[in-house]
């Protein structure tokens, strides 16, 4: 995410093709938030692992948004506002939407679930520039 913010790849990407250097889809609109994820993610912090009964564990976080990062849930929307208008130019699709934090789960027929999900990743695409891996 953060390489599509800044618009170059910062390292390998493992099992592609895209290279450290490599120019990556982004648009003037993702750099406005640039310094908002550096400054919330810039620097390396602690994040913890909470366990029922015991202490957390407290680990280094210097790899940007972790899975249960609440800041994370801004970032998350960048993706969930345009799914949810997107399911709404199928008014007769009969598919529920459920989101929670970063993850999103499509529920209805596979046909018209497949429908939306293809017509999103089009949108994407085509108003961002950001390709959705199908791999």
């Amino acid at each position: 995410m953060f390489d599509m913010l800044a618009g170059r790849a910062s390292v390998d990407y493992p099992h592609t093709k895209i290279k450290k250097g490599d120019a990556m889809p982004s648009r003037s609109q993702f750099k406005l938030a640039l310094p908002l994820f550096a400054a919330l993610y810039g620097q390396p912090g602690k994040t913890v692992h909470h366990f029922r009964g015991r202490d957390g564990i407290y680990f280094g976080n210097a790899d940007g948004v972790d899975q249960g990062c609440a800041s994370a849930f801004g970032a998350a929307l960048t993706l969930q506002f345009p799914m949810v208008t997107t399911m709404q130019e199928f008014p007769n699709h009969k598919v529920t939407l459920g989101a929670d934090q970063d993850d999103i789960v499509m529920i209805g027929l596979l046909e018209e679930v497949l429908e939306i999900f293809l017509h999103f990743r089009r949108n994407l695409e085509d108003n961002l520039g950001v390709k959705i891996n199908m791999q």
